[in-house]
């Protein structure tokens, strides 16, 4: 089954950095604080300034996400230079009474000198020595100054870094220095921040906020036990201000988003418009989940108003959707148009939410691929994917339609890692029944969406399947027998497999976009693969069998896969051996 998704746990679940990950990092720092950071100074070559403005950039934003700060507050608390006793950036968070230094390390974590700087530049300058600090500390030295002379202020010393973690000593000494500082008083201590968590900083980014709004039930209901919930009517122009004034975010916690103009959404808005006071009865109603809900003063038996906290319509979409769409057309919708709404209170991190979602949602008609939705993996990689700007749509909505070149849907993310994926079982799947690789309950869904998956390396794979059937598309339109045409149609997902296979360097590389050379390559290896496979399999079947049987059937696309497999590594064993040396030339006789 899915894992239920708790935002609050996604931090902690991250696998440890990888190369496609600092990518993204340092993507993110040079757009967001190049533009603002001074140039370094000295004369140095264009790779060091570069390596130091990205350091300086990492320290800014733990300043930034340690205590909240903006981005020009963040970059002028960098003192990153000579004699910074290894304190690259301070800020004093005044409300919070806590004081950040922090260590930045573009690359592996501070060796134990490193680090023993650190430390020692922590003591100087608790003790007051800032004669001991370059003229850059001297801009933020009263700050420094004011938090020390004020009661209960923690120092908290930030480590921050993107390679390898720290050492056993390194950790050890400030460890010790926590104990020296602390024996009065909590006055110190540290963080470990690494590469996933500064990864997961910018992925958090991109989490929805929580939703709080106000309702009005008329005829409601209440029960306590064993869940609070509440029960009611509410009006049709009620759901249309929420949908109005938040948009998809109404349904957050849903298996898909409002789906447009389909034939029952129609149905419903022509009930809005024409017989509203009948929509109570030809609708099934709404359900949401809230992590809170509280009565607020002034209720009566036939009405009451509600404040419900972390609010999510997780069944309805389509309801609150066609609602919306009566109300931009009319411009108002009749107050009798009503329809029946449950709110439910749970847990943030339990599974109840989830439960409820599956359950008010296999009444209709749904698909597999929806309720991926409630797979943790897949909130996961779409805050990912937005850190560099591209749109992943893992829950069904009317945008799927947009054909957009930064955007990919769940069903194309599936089929992309299926047939990249190197297993022949996979893509005969794919090819025989596609929803199995949507299917929870599958054996294959969980090998494709798992938390070693980055959303850059989905959307390296994403881009290389587009670009491989694109190539292999064409070859069909250019084909004149119906025999290659058919061939070129059906063994696409076999071809990729094979791709997959043999490139497993091209497909692993850390670039978050193809370079022409990567297409370049692509092309030739694809139209090679797919002339190689059309040899083996015609020897093989001898036009017995349609392609279309042959590459959906295990019996047939494995042992093919083999021999395809073998001839090219045969091809190959040729290819390296040595040329023959040519022979001597015998001497004429006399």
């Amino acid at each position: 089954m899915y894992r239920i998704l708790d935002s609050s746990k996604l931090v902690g679940t991250r696998m440890p950095i990888d190369q496609a990950w600092r990518v993204q990092i340092h993507q993110v720092l040079r757009t967001r604080y190049f533009p603002v950071l001074p140039p370094p100074p000295g004369n140095h070559s264009e790779q060091e300034k570069d390596k130091n403005r990205l350091s300086h950039s990492l320290a800014a934003l733990a300043i930034s996400k340690m205590s909240g700060v903006d981005t020009a507050a963040a970059v002028n608390a960098v003192v990153d230079g000579g004699d910074d006793n290894g304190i690259d950036a301070l800020v004093y968070d005044r409300p919070a009474r806590k004081l950040f230094l922090v260590q930045s390390k573009l690359g592996n974590a501070p060796d134990q000198r490193e680090n023993l700087k650190f430390c020692n530049g922590i003591r100087y300058l608790l003790n007051g020595r800032f004669d001991l600090f370059h003229e850059r500390f001297e801009r933020l030295r009263g700050e420094v100054e004011e938090a020390l002379a004020t009661d209960g202020v923690q120092v908290i010393g930030c480590v921050v870094y993107l390679g390898d973690p720290l050492g056993r000593h390194a950790r050890q000494d400030l460890d010790e220095l926590a104990h020296e500082l602390n024996e009065f008083s909590d006055r110190f201590a540290w963080s470990d921040l690494n590469g996933a968590t500064v990864h997961g900083w910018l992925a958090d980014e991109h989490a929805a906020k929580p939703l709080t709004v106000e309702l009005t039930l008329n005829r409601w209901y209440g029960i306590d036990r064993p869940h609070r919930a509440f029960y009611g009517l509410v009006t049709a122009r009620q759901l249309a201000e929420l949908y109005q004034a938040h948009g998809k975010t109404l349904f957050e916690k849903n298996i898909r988003f409002y789906l447009g103009n389909e034939s029952v959404n129609s149905a419903i808005a022509d009930t809005v418009r024409t017989r509203p006071a009948e929509l109570f009865y030809l609708n099934n109603g709404l359900t949401a989940v809230c992590s809170s809900i509280r009565p607020l003063p002034g209720a009566t038996n036939d009405t009451g108003r509600f404040l419900a906290e972390g609010f999510s319509i997780v069944n309805g979409a389509q309801t609150v959707g066609s609602v919306y769409a009566a109300f931009a057309a009319l411009g108002d919708i009749s107050p009798a148009a009503m329809v029946m709404i449950t709110l439910i209170e749970v847990d943030a991190v339990g599974e109840l939410g989830a439960q409820i979602t599956r359950a008010r949602n296999t009444q209709n008609a749904i698909k597999e691929l929806h309720f991926a939705a409630l797979d943790v993996q897949q909130e996961r990689l779409r805050r990912e994917l937005a850190i560099i700007d591209i749109a992943y749509r893992y829950r069904p909505s009317q945008e799927d339609a947009q054909d957009a070149p930064s955007s990919v849907t769940l069903e194309e993310a599936a089929l992309a890692l299926a047939c990249l994926s190197g297993s022949t079982e996979a893509v005969v799947a794919a090819k025989a029944k596609v929803g199995r690789i949507h299917d929870a309950n599958d054996e294959f869904y969980g090998t494709l969406f798992n938390a070693a998956l980055s959303g850059a390396h989905l959307w390296r794979v994403v881009q290389i399947y587009r670009h491989a059937s694109e190539i292999l598309m064409q070859s069909e339109k250019a084909e004149a027998g119906a025999q290659r045409r058919m061939f070129y149609r059906h063994s696409r997902f076999f071809i990729l497999n094979l791709f997959a296979k043999r490139n497993g360097a091209l497909l692993k590389k850390a670039e978050t976009s193809l370079s022409d050379v990567d297409r370049n390559e692509i092309s030739r290896t694809v139209l090679d693969l797919a002339e190689v496979t059309f040899t083996v399999a015609d020897g093989t079947f001898q036009q017995s069998r349609g392609y279309l049987a042959i590459f959906r059937n295990s019996t047939d696309a494995l042992p093919l896969a083999r021999r395809v497999m073998g001839a090219l590594a045969e091809r190959d064993r040729k290819e390296r051996l040595p040329e023959a040396a040519p022979e001597p030339e015998q001497p004429n006789q006399p």
